[in-house]
């Protein structure tokens, strides 16, 4: 099955949430509290930031990405994808997919998880992503990364 990568449309909003929340849960009881995307206003990300969705059917997501355009540079937000899909590399297909995007507008890509989410981690670091700093904000103790999107680094 061949995936689709759209932009995301108001209506997907409340799914957004869902997949967030299925995605995010398990992470609630070792961080005390509920991981950011969880709380995230989608409506508001959808009107303000580049909102991908990966489908194999229309209009039946599978999981999103959401980047943003900030002052220091393009910022991955968050990407996840319904915990029964994982293992299809449709988040793979999805980074990607953002990556290509961001190099349209510079040569890095930036992004943060929180230290709890180690696969995460892990699963940055195995893409090339190289890891700038550790913060705590918002509550929130935060791993940074970084990846160079320049042809001779990927």
């Amino acid at each position: 099955m061949q995936a689709i990568i759209r932009k995301a449309e108001p209506p997907d909003s409340p799914v957004l949430a869902d997949i967030a929340t299925a995605a995010y849960t398990k992470y609630v009881p070792l961080m005390g509290q509920k991981p950011a995307p969880m709380l995230a206003d989608f409506d508001v990300h959808i009107q303000s930031d580049s909102v991908f969705i990966i489908e194999i059917e229309p209009k039946k997501p599978l999981g999103y990405a959401i980047l943003q355009h900030l002052s220091d540079g393009v910022w991955l937000d968050n990407i996840a994808i319904w915990p029964n899909h994982s293992g299809q590399r449709l988040c793979s297909q999805l980074l990607a997919h953002c990556e290509a995007y961001a190099s349209g507008f510079g040569d890095t890509i930036k992004l943060y998880t929180n230290e709890i989410m180690t696969e995460n981690r892990d699963w940055y670091l195995r893409r090339n992503y190289q890891i700038t700093h550790h913060a705590t904000i918002k509550g929130y103790r935060r791993i940074y990364f970084a990846k160079s999107l320049s042809s001779k680094s990927n």
